[in-house]
């Protein structure tokens, strides 16, 4: 459970200050993933000056109206996440429904209210202007839904947007049966924006 967005961005902010003393010099881009999309895009808005780049893998900075609605009832009903949902190679929702370490239980209330304060501040937050972001989304990620995702991500005003929604790609479009293609657009937007530098 957390109560507030901000402070995981003020634990990602730490990581990025060890990251960028122990490699000095070197460009920095900053990537998330899903709920890390908020968490990611949150960062980058407090100073998006010392950052080469951001990227996105199906961020839910635009919400999925279907889990906010669940802040209406009382209590929670219990609807986690379906593993059948997150890729089409059947394997990463076997490991994801296996491991330990993944919370299986119904979402907390204040973890909801959470994230949907986080996305309203990023959408009134301050526009990206120039810093280069990379948007990558399944057509058919039932977690975070396309549409919101697309709107929030226009919303945050970057002036050089490069984006791949994947035809029939789930949420975890890093570990989708066509992640081959994902990781080549990321390599290649990573190399044209370290270039530019």
């Amino acid at each position: 459970m957390i109560e507030t967005v901000e402070d995981l961005v003020d634990d990602f902010a730490l990581v990025g200050r060890i990251a960028a003393d122990e490699h000095p010099g070197l460009p920095v881009i900053v990537l998330g993933h899903s709920m890390g999309g908020i968490v990611a895009t949150a960062f980058v808005q407090r100073d998006p000056s010392p950052f080469a780049a951001l990227i996105l893998s199906g961020p839910a900075i635009g919400g999925n109206p279907d889990l906010i609605g669940l802040l209406e009832l009382d209590p929670i009903p219990d609807v986690p996440i379906d593993p059948a949902s997150l890729s089409r190679d059947p394997a990463v929702g076997e490991a994801y429904a296996n491991d330990e370490l993944v919370y299986h239980g119904p979402f907390k209330r204040e973890t909801l209210t959470a994230m949907n304060a986080a996305n309203e501040a990023i959408a009134a937050g301050p526009k990206l202007d120039e810093l280069p972001l990379l948007w990558v989304h399944g057509s058919a990620d039932a977690v975070v839904p396309l549409e919101p995702a697309r709107e929030a991500v226009h919303g945050l005003g970057t002036a050089d947007l490069e984006e791949h929604v994947y035809e029939g790609a789930a949420h975890e479009v890093f570990n989708e049966t066509n992640k081959d293609e994902v990781l080549d657009h990321v390599v290649g937007f990573a190399n044209r924006v370290r270039g530019a530098r």
